[in-house]
């Protein structure tokens, strides 16, 4: 390809006015999110972006929490600013999944669906009857992906965690802060911005592969060991 070539390829590929004509990366793939906080809901929002459709599933009566922890108060149907911009592109609905007519339902939604994201603490879902092995055995195409702060087998599984937690725990707040004080943590929310950010490829990989979609797969996602940095990679497991 000759340079005029290249630059007239470059000019055509990137024409604004051809922006809304390009196919998305993920169209026809759809994502349960059963997800809270920002570590996750941000996962399913990146998929949204590239077109996926996303169903944000909420419990009754309580919701995504980040409804409610924002700053200024109650707004509009509970939708806060901070909930918003990790909210868009998507479908809402409220079931109790708790409930076995609600996992009945989660598993009607699952047997038309591609993806599953959930970041309950580990076994939450499992208790309920709407884990991996009983949502595999509806859909085994299904990618099931779980975030949360420790993984699924650690030590550590069963501890809640936030943000600064990981950073604490990976060692990341004891190389942040000012010589001769105390650790500090990073204002960025480092943990949470290094895997939510990494997650969505374990889930667009098998609908992006040459082989394509065909096999179902479980993946794991540790904030602990995504703020570790960035030599330790996404900080994800796959069964």
């Amino acid at each position: 390809m000759s340079a005029q070539d290249y630059f007239q390829w470059t000019e055509d590929l990137f024409d604004p006015d051809n922006a809304f004509f390009k196919p998305e990366a993920l169209k026809g793939v759809r994502v349960l999110e059963l997800c809270t906080r920002v570590f996750g809901p941000v996962t399913a929002d990146l998929l949204a972006d590239f077109g996926a459709e996303v169903i944000k599933i909420e419990l009754p009566g309580v919701g995504d929490l980040m409804r409610y922890v924002a700053p200024r108060g109650f707004f509009w149907q509970n939708i806060s600013p901070a909930f918003t911009h990790m909210n868009h592109n998507k479908l809402h609905v409220a079931i109790d999944i708790r409930r076995p007519e609600g996992g009945d339902l989660l598993k009607r939604l699952v047997a038309r669906s591609d993806v599953l994201i959930e970041n309950f603490r580990p076994g939450t879902m499992d208790r309920w009857g709407v884990g991996y092995r009983q949502l595999s055995e509806v859909n085994p195409r299904l990618v099931y992906q779980a975030n949360s702060g420790f993984g699924q087998w650690s030590a550590y599984k069963d501890r809640p965690s936030y943000d600064a937690t990981s950073q604490a725990m990976s060692g990341f707040s004891a190389i942040t802060g000012f010589q001769g004080r105390t650790p500090s943590r990073s204002g960025s929310g480092s943990a949470t911005t290094r895997g939510r950010s990494s997650r969505p490829s374990a889930s667009w990989e098998p609908f992006t592969s040459a082989s394509g979609p065909g096999r179902g797969s479980s993946s794991t996602s540790l904030r602990a060991k995504a703020s570790s940095g960035a030599s330790t990679g996404p900080g994800c497991t796959f069964t």
